[in-house]
């Protein structure tokens, strides 16, 4: 085979492989339009939610924050708190919380849902559904198109 031919082929391959690669994943972006939670942090009055690659950070009040640390670090309280208490009346009703989905920003506002196993959705405050997710050991998943237009990315090894 000739140098030049070898050269166009070796092109060519690369030109399909990075066009399955993009495919792949604007087909992943398309089937899984949420990221998962990987990481909670709490510092100064922030929430900072990690998805691999990126940061979705939001303001909250101290008690949100005490609420959600409190639940992160799984201390025993004395009595039930307000998100251990919605927790167990969620399964005393036959269901369970299966997912908390922060899907939007508008007016200045993160908007999230409490996803339970029976389907149903109900509409919450970001900061409850992280502390009710918390308590019921469930997932957090943000929207991607939201990680991209609020989120910090942080991975330059992807760049």
């Amino acid at each position: 085979m000739k140098e030049s031919d070898r050269d166009a082929l070796i092109v060519m391959v690369s030109s399909v492989v990075i066009g399955l690669s993009l495919y792949s994943f604007s087909l992943a972006e398309t089937v899984a339009p949420f990221s998962e939670v990987h990481q909670i942090s709490t510092e100064d009055n922030s929430l900072k939610l990690h998805t691999g690659c990126h940061e979705l950070e939001m303001y909250t009040s101290e008690g949100q924050l005490n609420a959600i640390e409190t639940g992160l670090q799984e201390v025993d309280t004395v009595r039930p708190t307000t998100h251990q208490l919605t927790e167990s009346l969620i399964e005393g009703s036959g269901s369970n919380v299966d997912t908390v989905e922060i899907y939007g920003f508008e007016d200045g506002a993160y908007l999230s849902e409490v996803v339970l196993e029976n389907g149903e959705r109900v509409d919450a405050r970001p900061s409850d559904g992280v502390a009710l997710a918390v308590e019921a050991n469930s997932s957090i998943r943000i929207d991607r198109g939201l990680l991209h237009q609020q989120g910090e990315f942080f991975c330059d090894h992807y760049l």
